[in-house]
């Protein structure tokens, strides 16, 4: 009596079966065919298992495992046979196991069961996950995808007979805007065919962009309109056909630059209204603070600020993001403090020191942009720096950038 991650090939006992199955999920009890019922939980892609085929006793040696019909067992629906492939996938049949119903039952047929056994096209991407990818900045995505070739406990990509030319078997890969599962009117912006054929046990997927903020990749199978099939991606909780992709650089800068250089002549006019110490011991008058705003790639942007003359003892700066939502101005003083720059302080504004230059970077983190984001629109905001009026308190736009959200 035992539980194996791998029945034995030999000198199997049934106290052996049992408890394996029920380790895994099943409800087998001391009457041999409840380990055929569906009770016994057995796993599809396992690749010995009860199956339907004429022998009573079946030795290693030979292909049993295949069943008569040679599909291992398993029902597998494919479009248009079945419907369309998403009706497939949304019904959660595409691939069924064919629990006995007649003998001969065989306990050999639990020889090498592999109870953890996953598909033979391995997406490596579990169900719930969302992938998050600059696409701007990293480049095009690159998904590899495990071809099981061979296996002594898994079902392999050779071993399931399928309605599609195996010489020229190709992954479908369709982009969509929305989930196309779960929603009516998602739209397949393109496909691309992955060959994989051959021998090598990964297939890499190059060339994946976004349009969109989160898009979908939905994969099937397909040998390109030979046989005109179209037969779902193997797939389980780990191993997910629907591959979510969160486009991190998207919704962010996609604006011009404006750049500033402060002076008593450009932006105000008294520019002792601004600065605390407007005179140098000298008496001459302060050089002007420079701001710069710049795009560092298209997830982030900074505003440089430069105090270039050591006598001015500070310089308060704001910094504001405004725009429109729904046709109402909205504008946000923000929080410096979760923002690069502000040295951690809790402070809604920056005092630059003598001869001191920062830089504030941000991007698309913070839940900034949530508060401008309006669905099914594009929208125009800008984040402002903004100097105070050390007297008055009035605010005076130096710096501005362009962001258009989505």
């Amino acid at each position: 009596m035992a539980v194996y991650e791998i029945l034995p090939t030999t000198n199997l006992k049934w106290d052996d079966i049992r408890d394996t199955l029920n380790a895994n999920g099943g409800n087998v009890n001391n009457m041999a065919i409840t380990a055929f019922q569906s009770g016994a939980n057995i796993q599809r892609w396992a690749k010995y298992k009860p199956v339907v085929y004429y022998k009573d006793f079946t030795s290693m040696e030979e292909e049993w495992w295949r069943g008569d019909d040679l599909k291992c067992g398993l029902t597998v629906r494919y479009s248009p046979t079945d419907g369309d492939i998403i009706d497939i996938y949304k019904r959660g049949d595409a691939y069924t196991y064919n629990y006995l119903t007649k003998g001969p039952y065989r306990l050999g047929d639990f020889r090498g069961y592999y109870p953890k056994a996953e598909p033979y096209i391995r997406t490596n991407v579990p169900q719930d996950k969302v992938f998050e990818w600059d696409f701007n900045n990293d480049g095009d995505m690159m998904l590899p995808i495990q071809v099981v070739r061979q296996s002594d406990t898994s079902l392999t990509i050779n071993d399931v007979k399928l309605p599609l030319d195996m010489g020229n078997l190709n992954i479908l890969v369709e982009r969509y805007n929305k989930n196309p599962i779960e929603e009516d009117d998602a739209l397949a912006k393109d496909s691309q065919y992955f060959p994989i054929t051959g021998t090598f046990p990964y297939v890499e997927f190059r060339g994946l962009r976004s349009d969109y903020n989160v898009q979908y990749f939905l994969l099937s199978l397909t040998d390109k309109g030979i046989n005109g099939y179209n037969v779902p991606m193997p797939y389980d909780e780990k191993n997910a056909y629907l591959i979510k992709i969160k486009n991190i650089a998207k919704a962010v800068i996609t604006g011009s630059i404006s750049q500033f250089a402060l002076s008593t002549k450009k932006v105000w006019s008294n520019v002792s209204d601004y600065l605390e110490t407007p005179y140098d011991s000298n008496g001459g008058s302060s050089s002007p603070v420079l701001f710069k705003s710049s795009i560092k790639n298209l997830s982030t942007a900074a505003i440089t600020f430069n105090n270039t003359d050591s006598a001015v003892r500070s310089h308060t700066i704001k910094i504001k993001a405004t725009g429109e939502v729904n046709g109402e101005y909205r504008e946000y003083n923000i929080d410096c403090s979760i923002w690069n720059g502000f040295d951690g302080a809790s402070t809604s504004s920056l005092v630059i020191s003598p001869s001191q230059t920062k830089e504030v970077i941000f991007g698309t983190s913070e839940g900034l942009f949530d508060k401008f984001r309006e669905a099914g629109k594009n929208n125009l905001i800008y984040i402002n720096a903004v100097v105070v009026n050390k007297n008055t308190k009035s605010e005076n736009t130096i710096s501005s950038i362009r962001i258009m959200i989505n």
